[in-house]
């Protein structure tokens, strides 16, 4: 197809001089008689970075892989490092207008002597570089996916990583065979491009019951205990299986390109189908996108189960974090001022029933349970969502919220 090639053109990447930095890094290393290996990693080592990519820099030691050792090195050769914190801790750095993430990691030869999870990144890039036959497919791949909001192994994305679709062109040949493959994909599809394992019941008993929940397994070919697509969700492992279908159907270049959100698309379905709409714009305190979009999910999430719990009903609800948005269409404009309290069955303990019934003063006996008539303390959606964003689990989490 013409336009995957224009695709690929369109998002060719040239690498920028990054060799003078692992250089920078490496003659410092030698004055401090540090034993270590300093490498190009992740995306870039691999030749799938699209565009607006960051620099992974692995320091490797022979042993002991130590942050604050290398803190010193790093400071003593840039004038701006940054430590973030992590399961073992990294750094950024600024040269010439690009940012570089510099990792401490032991080198390794197999996964089994990783003390840490970056320990294995080098692992990755080196079993991609070796069976990877044309990078040019995996960056259609990511176009697509990130285009179809299934991109990244972040937990408020809970899609595929980079190292997944890696993993996948591997195993399929091509994207347009890849999409052909999702497009029959149902829960329980396992991708074991190795063959660590013989069949599917050995696997399932090998592998540990937490990595089996995934819609989807993915075995990493470097490691053969380890799920890669642990993460994805239920709801993202579906996204992608209609998006294939449908690109399949329908191929074109609008499907590599995200669609921007548009609130007047919102307004104009909430007025088309009688709605209550409440458009709430989020300011997050500062921090690791990861993090932040974590606790962003987490406020949306809440909001809505706190709506529908008392008793509205969600007709449509969804968010944009490059926007900070989040939005819900409820019914019915106001709920009735009263409504029913389900209490304890007749047999709970006696100090259960009791405390119902002083709570209330119309207890009645529906079936097995006792019951009320309750005064709502909300009949209007907007005024629930006023309270909730006023509660402690929200507060801790974002830095404002206005609700418009």
């Amino acid at each position: 197809m013409k336009f995957l090639q224009e695709l690929i053109d369109e998002n060719a990447v040239k690498l920028v001089e990054y060799q003078i930095v692992i250089d920078l890094i490496r003659e410092e290393l030698k004055k401090h008689d540090i034993k270590a290996e300093v490498v190009l990693g992740g995306s870039a080592a691999k030749n799938t970075c699209l565009k607006n990519y960051d620099l992974d820099i692995f320091v490797r030691f022979y042993k002991n892989p130590d942050s604050d050792l290398l803190e010193v090195v790093l400071k003593n050769v840039f004038k701006k490092v940054e430590r973030l914190h992590g399961s073992r801790d990294y750094f950024k750095i600024h040269h010439k207008g690009m940012d570089y993430e510099i990792v401490p990691v032991l080198k390794i030869l197999r996964a089994s002597q990783a003390e840490n999870v970056t320990d294995v990144s080098m692992l990755h890039v080196e079993w991609v570089k070796k069976h990877l036959k044309n990078p040019e497919e995996v960056k259609l791949a990511k176009l697509f996916c990130k285009a179809q909001s299934v991109y990244g192994a972040e937990s408020y994305i809970n899609g595929f990583s980079g190292y997944i679709l890696e993993i996948l062109t591997v195993q399929y040949g091509s994207f347009m065979k890849m999409m052909e493959a999702v497009s029959r994909w149902k829960p329980g599809i396992i991708i074991d491009v190795e063959k660590h394992y013989t069949n599917r019941k050995t696997l399932m008993k090998q592998l540990n019951v937490a990595k089996l929940q995934s819609p989807i397994i993915v075995i990493d070919p470097t490691q053969k205990d380890r799920n890669a697509a642990a993460s994805v969700t239920m709801e993202t492992f579906c996204k992608f299986i209609l998006a294939a279908r449908q690109f399949l159907e329908n191929p074109s270049k609008g499907w590599f390109v995200k669609k921007k959100f548009s609130l007047s698309d919102v307004v104009r379905e909430s007025r088309k189908y009688y709605t209550v709409l409440n458009v709430l714009k989020v300011e997050m305190p500062e921090g690791k996108q990861d993090v932040v979009g974590s606790k962003f999910l987490k406020v949306f999430k809440f909001i809505k189960a706190q709506l529908e719990q008392n008793d509205f009903q969600v007709f449509k609800a969804g968010y944009d974090l490059e926007e900070s948005t989040m939005w819900y269409q409820t019914q019915p404009q106001r709920l009735p001022l009263y409504t029913k309290a389900l209490g304890p069955r007749v047999w709970a303990p006696m100090e259960n029933l009791n405390a119902f019934i002083d709570k209330y003063d119309n207890v009645f006996l529906e079936e097995d349970h006792l019951c009320a008539i309750k005064k709502r303390k909300h009949l209007r959606a907007i005024d629930l969502i006023k309270d909730l964003v006023k509660t402690e689990y929200v507060q801790e989490k974002v830095k404002k919220i206005i609700i418009r």
